[in-house]
C-alpha cells in the first residue's frame, strides 16, 4: 500500500455558498500544500486579498490509499 496526503485551499467564489473551488495552481494541478498549517497560512492571505465576506473558504486534507487494485482517496476539511 503507497499513502499520498496533501493539503489544498478553496472557496465558493462567486457560487453563493453552494460550490467550491481549488483556489491557487489549476484544476488539474492544484496548489497542495506539505503542512494543514502551511494552508490554512495561504486560505488567510486569499481570503484577505479577495475580501469578500459571503464567499467561504476551507482547508481540505486529502489522502489517498493505493492498494494493489484499487485506490481509495479521503477528503476532509475545515473552515477557515
Amino acid at each position: 500500500m503507497a499513502t499520498l496526503e496533501y493539503w489544498t485551499v478553496e472557496n465558493t467564489g462567486w457560487s453563493g455558498g453552494i460550490s467550491w473551488f481549488k483556489t491557487g495552481g489549476s484544476d488539474s494541478h492544484p496548489l497542495r500544500f506539505e503542512t494543514a498549517s502551511d494552508a490554512h497560512a495561504y486560505a488567510l492571505i486569499r481570503q484577505q486579498e479577495f475580501d469578500d465576506p459571503s464567499t467561504l473558504w476551507r482547508v481540505v486534507h486529502t489522502t489517498v490509499d493505493r492498494f494493489e487494485n484499487k485506490e481509495v482517496t479521503t477528503k476532509e476539511w475545515t473552515l477557515v
